[in-house]
């Protein structure tokens, strides 16, 4: 475990960025903005609504970064985000149900108690897969020159993503996409020298900036024309296989990584949070409620105040569902966690030692 005084906040940073364009992302693509009648605020909001995947694709470029680099698999934290996706919903889902903001049938509990397995959210259960694949696919890219590695990413990438973005279909799950992730970042730390380092800064501002003028100029003809075509690809420059959305998170990755930011307890605190923030806030019900009741987000829309209102509700979603999660987390960690962890943390250590795939051993590693 790295200590705070060698710890650093770039990319705890980054996952609070990226946390904050997801809920940004669902706060106006849930409701429906791209196809409200025509104001001048909507180029804000179009502007800033449309990186959630972006936010995504930033997830698994960190969570790549440290299980490739520091090969940091491990049992215990697998189960307990297994642990946390079954909790929130399921806490959730009977909070809102004693407060008698919600009907629910026996059959909902259970999908939450299973939420991990069923797809609930479909990134959880994505990424619980993508993470037990990882030890094998850092065995796969320490065993594959970095030349081969070169050239399967760039066949991939062509088949991934400029190719959906002319055909319009998607060719590659989302979990496929994760695992083209991890190789691709696998790469860049045994190439340290590669394109994208040199040229990041050059290439963020291109890809940044045609992202928003493709998104400006797209809104303005749908309003112009009244045709709904420009709306879809508005859509679809917003997903994970659109190129735009993908070199966006490369940069991103880049510009977080050469980021000379020392260690903060509250970006620890917030950036540690993330997964539960993203739990708890899309949680099929509460979404509704808490966008749609208490923070009214139809009515705020053509506002003059609202992108502001909008930028603050979204600041105050991530903030309020994080310390949700850190007094939860602070109740399990003296309760359930020191209990788990007290009987099955050499279990778990053991187990990842003799089984995992390419995992680093200490010396004293049994």
């Amino acid at each position: 475990m790295i200590k705070p005084a060698e710890r650093k906040s770039n990319f705890d940073l980054m996952r609070i960025l990226c946390i904050l364009l997801i809920i940004m992302f669902h706060y106006t693509m849930h409701g429906g903005f791209l196809y409200l009648d025509y104001a001048p605020q909507k180029y804000f909001y179009g502007v800033t609504g449309i990186w959630g995947l972006l936010g995504v694709l930033g997830f698994i470029t960190v969570s790549s970064h440290f299980l490739y680099s520091r090969g940091s698999f491990s049992v215990q934290k697998i189960l307990r985000i297994i642990f946390e996706a079954s909790f929130y919903p399921t806490l959730i889902t009977i909070v809102l149900y004693l407060a008698g903001l919600i009907d629910i049938s026996n059959i909902y509990i259970f999908e939450c108690i299973f939420s991990p397995f069923i797809r609930q959210y479909w990134f959880i259960t994505d990424y619980i897969i993508f993470y037990l694949l990882t030890p094998f696919l850092k065995f796969f890219c320490d065993r594959i020159s970095t030349e081969k590695q070169k050239m399967l990413l760039i066949v991939l990438f062509f088949v991934i993503f400029p190719l959906s973005d002319i055909t319009h279909v998607n060719s590659f799950s989302k979990l496929g996409i994760f695992v083209y992730i991890y190789i691709l970042i696998a790469y860049f730390i045994r190439k340290p020298d590669n394109f994208f380092q040199k040229h990041y800064k050059l290439l963020s501002v291109i890809v940044f900036g045609l992202t928003i003028s493709l998104s400006c100029l797209l809104i303005y003809l749908s309003h112009v024309t009244n045709d709904d075509k420009f709306i879809t690809r508005i859509l679809e420059m917003s997903e994970l296989t659109s190129t735009l959305m993908f070199l966006s998170a490369v940069c991103l990755y880049f510009i977080f990584k050469n980021m000379n930011l020392g260690y903060s307890k509250i970006l620890y605190f917030i950036g540690g949070s993330t997964l539960a923030v993203y739990l708890i806030h899309e949680h099929g019900y509460l979404h509704y409620i808490l966008f749609d009741r208490l923070l009214k987000r139809y009515e705020v829309y053509n506002l003059a105040w609202g992108p502001l209102i909008f930028i603050l509700s979204c600041a105050g979603v991530l903030l309020a569902c994080s310390l949700i999660h850190n007094c939860i987390s602070f109740i399990f960690r003296k309760t359930i966690y020191s209990l788990t962890d007290k009987y099955l943390k050499k279990r778990y250590e053991a187990f990842d030692s003799k089984y995992v795939p390419s995992q680093e051993r200490s010396s004293g590693s049994r």
